[in-house]
């Protein structure tokens, strides 16, 4: 499926036909947005490295991550973050106008 209408009349389909459960829509970041995927490696490589080498556990261990990641990517791992979460907003957004408009 490759557009928010597809996807409502998906959605729309499966409801009418009383199927029980979710869906997961894979929205990826726009690419002009994205970080470059090896950097972005590069960088999740050393922060684990780091994790191990200085005993981070448990709940410490995702903050820690996120904040080293976007340290050694000057940034640019949250921009892109960022950036997910807002196309995910308006491509959601976009289904949820479709659908609305097919259960109507």
């Amino acid at each position: 499926l490759n557009s928010p209408a597809e996807i409502a009349k998906f959605l729309h389909a499966k409801d009418g036909l009383g199927l029980e459960g979710g869906a997961v829509v894979a929205v990826p970041v726009p690419e002009s947005q994205a970080a470059e995927a090896g950097k972005i490696e590069q960088a999740t490589q050393q922060a684990l490295k780091e994790v191990t080498e200085k005993n981070i556990q448990g709940p410490a261990i995702t903050p820690y991550l996120l904040e080293r990641i976007n340290q050694l990517t000057k940034g640019r791992s949250l921009a892109a973050n960022v950036n997910l979460v807002l196309n995910n907003a308006k491509v959601g957004t976009q289904i949820a106008v479709e659908l609305a408009s097919l259960s109507q």
